[in-house]
């Protein structure tokens, strides 16, 4: 037989094909994995020893094309390379003057092992007519706690005051009238579901607490409120989110110097506060939407692997927010499509999120529904905002993987036969988009199967008309329910441990979906 040269663009999936031993596997899939770090206001020196250091151990530092005349005192610069190179270069870097150390340290810390804490999945209920989703009546609750146990979820969370931007402040003698049936029934409970009391409140908090909660979710980011109930109960856990103001006023304060890294100095100022009063079981919320317009949103569930370095369990709630609805209400007629969304302020920033490569996005007048879809490398430069951030860009082919398509109608994520295909940019007649690999088309189905795609010949009596389509992902029975599935799982492939969500049987499929995935070295985002 001849030689003959394949270019790959799949090199784990490459390497597991030539059947290598499994311990030599790992050691080599770690030299495909680039790192990158932005490292804001390096100083002069600091940045020339670390650019000659990252060289020397086959990693790069980018610099500013200006760098080189040394007329500033400080730099932003970007630091990328291997596990293996990095690692070798902080081993230098701790012998260098500058505040080299101190870089090297923080480093260090990113390239540490992280605990595993897993996937799960918190149910929301709503006692508070004033949430923006379905409030449960007590009995109505009470149901959907034993639902919510019999589907097997790890967790429930349970709260009597909205949180939704503009509430009003809920005393704690008005969550417990609301609650008083509900934590009575709990108190009977014999599950492995953990409770969580969904409050700003530390006697609602106290109280939900005797009655069998272990987990206090308070939005109010002010843990010294808490800290007594977490003292004399050391086996609860607390939820620390980012908010910045109160739900009544937050909206209000959205700006930020950095976003990432000015969550992240809250971070490391309440966990030092928490854990200075032995209270060490935390997890951390990045507050979507308290303090965040959709931009910021979109950026957060972008960036959660930036905050895996606290070791602790990431939880997200991105269900049903308004944020989601307000990428498909701001699209003008013409450029709807599932969650496919054109402009900075859509959906495409975290849909190019980690491990997904080369999502197009475009527009085309001569059909008001035909629409495909491009972020050009230009888009893709969004580390200016980015501490710390793993970018790939770029198209990849796909061997071998097994279909999966959005149900709409039943609210599913179906399983089909196994394909070989290629991610490909759409025609100018068709309505989808490409996310490496997976389709979704105004038939409100997805493809991981390019040649099942009916873009190449969808024409505008295909398509479903704008109204149609918003009031089908809108209604009250499924919310936005596929922008949520879709930001969720991008946020578990990201890193979220948690997702606190409504539609709790159709996350749990879409979880088995992404678990098997995993398992299979598959990366379907």
């Amino acid at each position: 037989m001849a030689m003959k040269i394949e270019r790959v663009t799949n090199i784990n999936e490459a390497m597991k094909s030539v059947e290598p031993d499994n311990i030599g596997y790992k050691i080599m899939k770690e030299k495909t994995q680039i790192l990158a770090f932005k490292i804001e206001q390096l100083k002069l020196q600091a940045m020339q020893i670390l650019k000659q250091d990252a060289l020397s151990n086959g990693a790069e530092l980018v610099t500013p094309k200006d760098a080189i005349l040394c007329q500033k005192t400080h730099y932003d610069c970007l630091l990328f390379g291997t596990q293996k190179a990095l690692k070798l270069l902080i081993s230098k870097m701790q012998m260098q003057p500058f505040g080299l150390k101190t870089i090297a340290q923080e480093l260090k810390i990113f390239l540490q092992p992280q605990e595993d804490y897993g996937r799960k999945i918190m149910g929301i209920i709503n006692v508070d007519s004033n949430s923006f989703y379905k409030e449960f009546s007590s009995k109505e609750a009470i149901r959907q706690i034993y639902h919510y146990i019999e589907l097997g979820i790890d967790y429930i969370d349970i709260g009597a005051a909205s949180s939704r931007p503009g509430a009003k402040y809920i005393e704690s003698k008005v969550e417990l009238e609301r609650l008083k049936p509900i934590l009575k029934e709990i108190k009977k409970l014999d599950t492995k579901a953990q409770f969580s009391i969904d409050t700003y409140n530390e006697e609602t908090a106290r109280v939900a607490v005797e009655h069998g909660f272990s987990i206090i979710n308070d939005i109010s980011g002010k843990p010294e409120n808490m800290i007594k109930v977490l003292q004399e109960n050391p086996h609860v856990s607390y939820i620390l989110t980012h908010i910045q103001g109160t739900p009544k006023t937050m909206q209000k304060h959205c700006k930020y110097k950095n976003l990432i890294l000015d969550i992240d100095a809250f971070f490391t100022k309440k966990i030092a506060f928490l854990k200075e009063h032995n209270c060490s079981n935390i997890i951390l919320d990045v507050g979507i939407c308290f303090a965040k317009d959709m931009q910021q949103n979109i950026t957060l569930i972008h960036q959660l692997k930036h905050f895996k370095h606290f070791n602790l369990p990431l939880l997200i709630g991105a269900s049903h927010k308004s944020f989601l609805t307000r990428i498909l209400e701001s699209q003008p007629f013409g450029r709807v499509q599932g969650v496919g969304v054109q402009g900075k302020e859509k959906l495409e920033s975290s849909i190019t999120s980690s491990g997904t490569q080369g999502l197009e996005i475009g527009n085309l007048d001569s059909n008001p529904l035909e629409c495909s879809a491009n972020i050009n490398s230009q888009e893709l430069q969004r580390l200016d905002s980015n501490p710390c951030h793993v970018e790939r860009s770029g198209t990849s082919n796909i061997e071998s993987k097994k279909d999966f398509s959005l149900d709409t109608q039943n609210d599913k994520i179906l399983e089909s036969t196994q394909t070989n295909h290629a991610n490909k940019t759409t025609n100018s007649s068709g309505c989808s988009m490409a996310l490496d690999g997976l389709w979704l088309n105004c038939d409100g189905r997805s493809y991981l199967n390019d040649n099942d795609c009916p873009s190449n010949s969808l024409n505008r009596s295909n398509c479903i008309d704008k109204g149609e389509f918003l009031q089908n992902t809108k209604s009250t029975k499924k919310g936005n329910l596929p922008a949520t599935l879709i930001a969720h799982c991008i946020a578990w492939q990201n890193g979220a441990n948690i997702v606190r969500v409504h539609d709790v049987k159709e996350h749990i499929e879409a979880l088995h979906i992404m678990e098997a995935l995993r398992a299979n070295d598959i990366d379907l985002l």
